[in-house]
């Protein structure tokens, strides 16, 4: 799966998590969820690719492909946009070739044979698929009517009562699975405001009980409030989704105020939990949807079993749990060790006795075989336990601790277990009396299939050993049974070793091979069965091998050999040059003849590029025998780190240094070519625009773009001097003659005579490039620097312009067409070009160095079109102007003011705006965008004073920066110039952010207060949530009521007493001090922390404190 893909399917989840609006936070009424399916497949989508898709907005249902579509006689609506989903391949068709790599020919096609090949390792691809919505030619949607009550809620009260699941109902509003005792508490049926609600609640609490180690085995072990209580929490719930869709019983979503933060954290930290998390819930679904299907089957059996509880014992713990004080019930004790003991292949019977202490309950325990083991245990009705085996005491405490007293009974069945194979072992060595056949086998192994096995569940299970070696498991209903059916399979294990599978398996080379391990092809679908026969894997290799001493021909898993006629060795991949090309193409990147291996950055044109544009660029380098590249597509935005795939050889110390070597030296000799290919452009420039004359309004592209003042700006002459010439300039009277002098000699630097010319200065007013432009052509100078490069609309001397006006706002725009009539809105004043939206980071950087104290505006190019419009691969294109725009103001505490388009209307900037509507009605937009982006500039000012300050504290209390006494101060300094500056920024950000009468796009003239309410209610939540960031910076270190002796602890590594001794104490009502991350729950429970408001019920995992 690509890494970008993974991003973008967590980018959107953690935008509707944060929204409320993710289809599991939704509630859903029975039946109007209707999960993404394939309509001619007839199969549901599965997993992420489900939620991927419905996440989508579509109200229709269906999804397939461009080709799919076509193949019913519809055709997808052009220009809709495709959506991207993954699916695995565990198998692919292959070209038949013979023993000498021939082609096999099909004699009745005269066409070459393919072969099925099962993949080792399975791989993933993308595909495009479309909605119905966007589909011509379907037939209409058919709705599904719901079904009728009694019948829907029937199915689910199957699927509870096949689950087997232990389920109490109490009164409150808490519902909660707890694993200590293997049961589901939900609330009584009555407090629930519809039947549909109740399931919906159990079904998510069962979800959760499929995580126990006999099921699923998830890991549950997370107390309420934690990162991995909130992952579990995010399986049951996309589970709960996807089981309420399919037993139209609908979706309560409950409570996700604890979960939101830590499902973003753990998606931010890694993209692909989100698909783990949706691949776990459909299992969970999956699982749970098993036991409709299940039948309840009746046995008939010449005796009743003994009871585990009689019905005087249950109705007494029913009363003491009734009365208990909470966390003290017998009953939760008793499910607790009798949840242990079936864990443990056990089973439990409780009843009363009495002894020198008085009356209690007596918990005795039965092996796999019906049994008694010896082991029992003291119950008492405070309900503390004390365990012991054939009469010694095993419990170090007598307490209802639910890690120690398990723990305590899993010892008892340890040692049990343990003397009863040394009775066997003794029984084996025994002599055999004359004429006594000694057996053909040894039985190795006896146990009960748990009820959860995939197949021969709840039969016994045998593993014998033959006298040969060979070995295998039996099932049957009796141990006579399944003993007999695994001398059967054991002695088949050779026949079935000589008998080559039916299907062909492509063996994937060990990566680093142990010359120790004899390696395996097993195919994905069969790596269980070869698991259980003894293969291991190697992770280092990546293969499947037998271990040393695991006899392959007896074992079983000859099968699998390397050798066999049926495995086809994998091919090695693409060359890595061939990898970066197709790499190039996915990109958009249009690559005429062959790449270019040097290092150095080319520019290409891309999809969709018209004239000479060259709007993509690459890299690509074979230092040392690891190849890399670059590939950015400016059009899209898209920016790959390329890197082969495939095995490449495993290096030394000595080569690894060598090489690094080696590409530092040649990044160094790169900086040195480049910067002298910089210095040569900038005297091409200054020489160039020496002899340049003055541009008028009358030039092409002042008149196609309304340019009416080019101050400060010149065009191409006619002719150069010899001196200019001598810098390589050619002036061409054509575009046709252009094109051919640059293709003469690629060194020349070619003008056609009369284009404008733009200047590129850096901060000091150093002229370094020239970009000539046409009303259909825009160019740079090629070998020359732009980043961080800019001009002044409107000014001879840039550096004059800003200085001359410093107190008002910087203004940034992209290309100089925009900047002028930005300027030309805002009466003359100086509007900076940074001439693409890549260069506004850059330029952004130097304003900010030179102008700390100046609010910052970028008028954003808004390409409103782009995402209606699909690339080359079907993806969205990107808005890249306003992207790069918002970016850059967040990060150098800006505001940004976009033009704003209707649906379908042309242009992308101010200058389009002004052309299309006029300089009235564009200046009164640019106003109220310039009100808008004010006062954002003053919440970015103030995220940036609060970074600012915790720099400085960091700078100040970071002990790790005490032996560096100057570097303490430069960042000190560093720190404290940053606040002043930011802090200068937000006091005249405030102060612009209420000038101004501006009016709507309309021409109603609305007053100064209208306007500046209207601004304050759309960011007020922005501005709140700046300032609570800066006060908890503020706010640092400053003493609260949880400071105190334990307040400096965390509460993750106080000592386990410490922590229950606290517990007491807030049950106590005592005063008590806790750590700052102590849960929630305790803190309130103290006092510390506000109760949060009564909700109509919990549900989750009720892992306690």
């Amino acid at each position: 799966m690509k890494k970008e893909y993974a991003e973008e399917v967590a980018a959107r989840i953690i935008e509707q998590l944060e929204q409320g609006t993710a289809p599991w936070q939704k509630p859903w009424q029975p039946g109007e969820l209707r999960l993404p399916y394939n309509p001619t497949t007839g199969k549901e989508y599965r997993g992420m690719n489900s939620l991927w898709l419905h996440m989508q907005g579509h109200s229709d249902p269906r999804w397939m492909t461009y080709n799919q579509a076509a193949a019913e006689g519809a055709q997808v609506r052009k220009g809709s946009k495709g959506t991207h989903i993954v699916y695995w391949k565990f198998s692919e068709e292959r070209k038949a070739t013979d023993e000498q790599g021939r082609p096999v020919i099909d004699p009745d096609t005269g066409k070459q044979k393919t072969v099925t090949v099962q993949l080792e390792r399975p791989r993933s691809f993308m595909a495009v698929v479309f909605n119905g919505s966007q589909i011509d030619g379907l037939p209409p949607l058919e709705a599904r009517p719901t079904g009728p009550e009694p019948e829907r809620h029937a199915r689910a009260e199957a699927i509870l009562a096949n689950s087997g699941a232990v389920i109490r109902h109490e009164p409150g509003d808490r519902a909660f699975y707890r694993p200590s005792t293997d049961s589901i508490t939900l609330p009584e049926r009555n407090q629930f405001p519809t039947a549909d609600n109740y399931y919906a609640t159990a079904l998510h609490e069962l979800g959760h009980w499929t995580g126990h180690p006999s099921r699923l085995d998830r890991d549950l072990a997370h107390p309420f409030g934690s990162e991995g209580y909130a992952r579990e929490e995010l399986r049951a719930e996309i589970a709960s989704l996807m089981l309420g869709e399919r037993l139209e019983i609908g979706h309560d979503p409950g409570q996700h105020a604890a979960y939101v933060g830590s499902w973003v954290k753990a998606l931010k930290e890694d993209p692909k939990e989100i698909f783990r998390a949706a691949s776990d819930a459909e299992r969970i679904s999956g699982y749970v949807m098993d036991f409709e299907q299940e039948q309840m089957q009746t046995q008939t059996v010449e005796r009743q079993p003994v009871p585990e509880v009689a019905p005087e014992v249950a109705a007494e713990l029913q009363r003491d749990h009734e009365n208990a004080v909470e966390g003290y019930s017998p009953l939760e004790s008793w499910q607790m060790m009798k949840a242990e003991a079936e864990r443990n292949g056990y089973s439990a019977r409780i009843g009363f006795a009495s002894g020198e202490l008085g009356d209690f309950y007596e918990i005795t325990y039965h092996d796999q075989h019906g049994e008694p083991s010896g082991i029992r245990t003291e119950m008492y009705g405070d309900s503390k336990l004390m365990t012991e085996y054939n009469g010694t005491r095993l419990s170090q405490f007598i307490s209802n601790d639910d890690e120690s007293q398990p723990a305590t009974l899993r010892v008892a069945i340890q040692q049990h277990e343990a003397a009863k194979q040394a009775r066997q072992a003794e029984q084996q060595s025994a002599p055999y009396t004359p004429g006594q056949e000694p057996p053909a086998y040894t039985v190795q192994s006896r146990r009960v299939v748990p009820e959860n096995a995939a197949n021969h569940a709840g039969q016994n299970a045998v593993y014998v050993q033959l006298d040969d070696g060979r070995r295998a498991w039996g099932f049957g209903a009796t141990d006579e049974a399944a003993e007999q059916s695994a001398v059967e399979r054991a002695q088949r294990v050779g026949l079935d070793a000589d008998r080559a599978p039916t299907r062909t398996v492509l063996h994937e080379q060990p990566e680093k091979p142990m010359q120790s391990r004899t390696y395996l092809a097993v195919p994905y679908a069969e790596k269980n069965e070869a698991k259980a026969l003894g293969a291991k894997w190697d992770k280092e290799a990546k293969s499947w091998y037998a271990p040393e001493g695991v006899d392959v021909t007896t074992s079983g898993l000859a099968r699998w050999s390397v050798d066999k006629a049926n495995v086809v060795t994998a091919s090695e991949p693409k060359p890595a040059i061939e990898q970066f090309k197709d790499a190039l193409k996915d990109a958009g990147l249009q690559l005429k003849g062959e790449v270019i291996t040097d290092g150095k950055m080319q520019r290409v044109p891309v999809e969709g590029d018209r004239g000479g544009a060259t709007s993509g660029a690459y890299a690509y380098h074979e230092a040392g025998r690891t190849p890399g590249g670059f590939i950015q597509n400016y059009k899209t935005g898209e920016v790959v780190h390329w890197k082969p795939e495939g095995k490449t050889p495993e290096l030394s110390a000595a080569d690894r240094a060598r090489q690094a070597a080696e590409a530092a030296e040649q990044r160094k000799a790169r900086d040195a070519a480049r910067l002298s290919e910089h210095g040569a452009t900038a005297a091409a420039a200054q020489a160039l625009w020496n002899e340049a004359p003055a541009a008028t309004a009358d030039n092409a592209y002042c008149k196609a773009k309304g340019i009416a003042n080019p101050v400060g700006l010149r065009v191409v002459p006619d002719s150069v001097s010899p001196e200019a010439a001598a810098h390589g300039i050619k002036i061409a009277k054509t575009a046709k003659e252009a094109k051919a002098l640059r293709e003469a000699d690629p060194a020349n630097r070619v003008f056609k005579a009369g284009d404008l010319l733009i200047p590129g200065t850096d901060g000091e007013g150093k002229l370094w490039t020239l970009q000539s432009v046409n009303p259909y052509f825009k160019s740079f100078m090629k070998g020359g620097r732009k980043a961080g490069l800019y001009t002044v609309a409107g000014a001879d001397d840039p550096r004059k312009a800003l200085a001359q006006d410093g107190d008002s706002p910087l203004v940034l725009a992209e290309g100089y067409a925009t900047a002028d009539t930005v300027s030309r809105l805002l009466g003359g004043k100086p509007v900076i070009v940074a001439f693409d939206s890549g260069n506004l980071d850059a330029v952004a950087t130097e304003l900010r160095e030179r102008h700390p104290s100046r609010p910052l505006l970028i008028a954003a190019d808004n390409d409103h079109n782009a995402p209606k419009e699909l690339d080359a691969n079907g993806k969205p294109k990107v808005n890249v102007g306003l992207v790069k725009a918002t970016e850059t103001a967040e990060k150098h505490g800006g505001g940004v003011m976009a033009p704003q388009f209707n649906d379908g209307e042309k242009g992308s900037d101010w200058n389009d705006l002004a052309g299309s509507r006029g300089d009235e009605a564009a200046r009164r937009m640019l106003a109220e965008q310039m009100a808008v982006a004010k006062r954002d500039a003053a919440i970015t000012a103030e995220r940036l004073t609060t970074l600012a300050r915790t720099r400085d504290m960091e700078a100040r209390n970071d002990p790790t920066t005490s032996a560096d006494d100057a570097a303490v101060a430069t960042e000190r300094g560093h720190a404290a110039e940053v606040l002043a500056g930011a802090q200068s920024a937000l006091s005249e950000v405030r102060s612009m952010a209420a000038d101004g009468v501006t009016g709507n796009t309309k021409g109603a003239t609305r007053s100064a207060a209208a306007v500046k309410a209207g601004i304050d209610r759309k960011t007020e939540a922005m501005h709140d949530r700046a300032k609570e960031e800066r006060e908890e910076v503020l706010n640092h270190g400053q003493t609260g009521p949880l400071d105190g002796v334990n307040a400096g602890v965390s509460w993750k590594k106080l000592p386990e007493q410490a922590k229950q001794a606290l517990i007491e104490d807030v049950k106590n009502g005592k005063d008590v001090t806790l750590p700052k991350d102590a849960p929630a729950k305790l803190k309130q429970m103290a006092g510390l922390e506000p109760t949060p408001a009564p909700r109509s019920r919990s549900r989750g995992i009720d892992a306690g404190l």
